[in-house]
């Protein structure tokens, strides 16, 4: 495992949730990037100490949801794309601090949020797969 292999394991990553006006993301191959039995943590409101704890399948279901009761949001796109990370590996696992920007429109606007991804990887069976993936993010 090296930086060009997390490095294009990141932008699969950002590429299979974002999707133009119209499309669609491709959730199966999402949900291909992580380990059966990973966590999933959003930290939503960091003062309040409001998290939530997911696990791969229910999450593609919410995105799933969300897409289904708001198809605003779905006909005119999302995009969540890396604009820095940080890597550290070690041996068969690495740590990755990746911050995006996420763009979509609500029905009433735009709406631009920046936050970061806390992403736990491990070599497994050939492939990086997601162990672990906290998330925080703020309106822009």
């Amino acid at each position: 495992m090296n930086e060009k292999i997390i490095q294009s394991f990141l932008e699969k990553f950002y590429a299979y949730i974002s999707f133009e006006e119209g499309q669609e993301p491709n959730l199966e191959s999402f949900r291909g990037l992580f380990m059966d039995e990973a966590v999933l943590i959003e930290y939503s409101d960091i003062e309040e100490g409001a998290l939530s704890i997911d696990n791969i399948d229910h999450h593609v279901y919410e995105f799933e949801k969300v897409f289904h009761d708001y198809p605003i949001i779905k006909s005119k796109g999302f995009n969540e794309k890396e604009i820095s990370h940080t890597i550290s590996i070690s041996g068969p696992m690495a740590f990755v601090e990746s911050k995006y920007l996420k763009t979509y429109y609500n029905g009433s606007g735009y709406i631009e949020t920046v936050g970061t991804n806390s992403i736990h990887l491990i070599w497994q069976e050939n492939a990086l797969k997601i162990a672990s993936i906290g998330w925080y993010e703020e309106e822009k």
